[in-house]
């Protein structure tokens, strides 16, 4: 029997939970739905007797990601979805090329979470109704409708190990490029066609400022516990280990959604906005800049002082 959605992921953490969200409305309006993970191995039941008559992907760049995501899991296609993840841009990231699609990417339905994203790509050449304003279903889990739906903070702190009695901090990094070599940052911009050294550079100045912050804040607050949510991307960094390690106070986890630990923290230090911002948390909110500016792309402004700079938000 052939299926109707086939919806590929890549992070369990930054997706699974959604897709599973997603998964259950489409079951509710009668249609069949599987997930897999992108990297799975090839299924050969997608090419033949369960071809979906739609394929949902993570991603969608350039004619590489549709044979990545479309003819290598299931074959021809003429309906794709892409969900988009990746829609918190720097300035540059926003005009060049390779964020705004190419090839027969842009024949793709592009989801937007908002009419700003939209709007640059009906700029990029895209046909407006290939990106509909959707907004971001990961969203939906901070509406009052699901409360309950997440551990609470003593519950959460229980299972990591930390103190549920003590203040509860929560940074949301935004650094996936500071943890790659040279070579990793070279490979990329040769993909994309995009040259991300600068970027990469600024990624770990800011990161390097931010610990160094942090490891300051810390040592004086060991009151404090303050959770260091790394980017999908940020999976090798020797600097996490030395912080963690020199501060007990200072904990590197990844499990759970960046929901649930919004949900539990008192406090939430973002990198990226969004989610804080829908579930109403205090915060401290960081100021961007334009990636020519001399300071890093990201400061951190200390809530505990009770500064709050001006917000940039997509």
């Amino acid at each position: 029997m052939a299926l109707d959605f086939l919806i590929l992921y890549e992070h369990v953490v930054r997706e699974y939970e959604s897709i599973l969200l997603l998964k259950a409305e489409l079951a509710r309006r009668g249609y069949t739905v599987e997930l897999r993970q992108l990297l799975d191995r090839k299924k050969l039941k997608y090419f033949t007797l369960k071809k979906p008559k739609v394929l949902v992907s993570s991603c969608m760049y350039d004619d590489e990601a549709i044979n990545s995501h479309v003819y290598n899991n299931i074959g021809v296609c003429n309906k794709v979805v892409n969900l988009h993840w990746e829609q918190m841009l720097s300035d540059t990231q926003e005009e060049g090329a390779w964020f705004n699609f190419g090839g027969n990417a842009k024949k793709c339905v592009q989801t937007c979470w908002g009419k700003r994203t939209q709007q640059r790509l009906v700029a990029h050449g895209m046909q407006e109704k290939n990106c509909p304003v959707t907004g971001a279903v990961m969203m939906d889990f901070l509406r009052p409708e699901f409360r309950g739906y997440f551990k609470d903070k003593a519950a959460l702190c229980r299972e990591h190990g930390l103190d549920p009695d003590k203040k509860l901090m929560l940074y949301i990094s935004s650094f996936g490029y500071a943890s790659m070599t040279e070579q990793e940052v070279k490979e990329l911009s040769d993909m994309a066609g995009e040259d991300f050294t600068g970027f990469a550079g600024t990624n770990r100045t800011s990161m390097e400022q931010t610990l160094a912050w942090f490891d300051q804040y810390l040592a004086g607050h060991p009151e404090v516990q303050l959770v260091y949510r790394r980017h999908p991307s940020e999976w090798n960094s020797p600097a996490l280990e030395a912080l963690a390690q020199k501060r007990p106070n200072f904990r590197v986890i990844f499990a759970d959604s960046v929901k649930q630990w919004i949900v539990a923290a008192g406090l939430a230090l973002c990198g990226l906005l969004l989610a804080a911002l829908t579930l109403g948390r205090p915060r401290d909110v960081p100021e961007t800049s334009r990636d020519s500016a001399p300071w890093p792309v990201v400061r951190v402004v200390p809530a505990w002082n009770g500064f709050q700079a001006e917000r940039n938000v997509y």
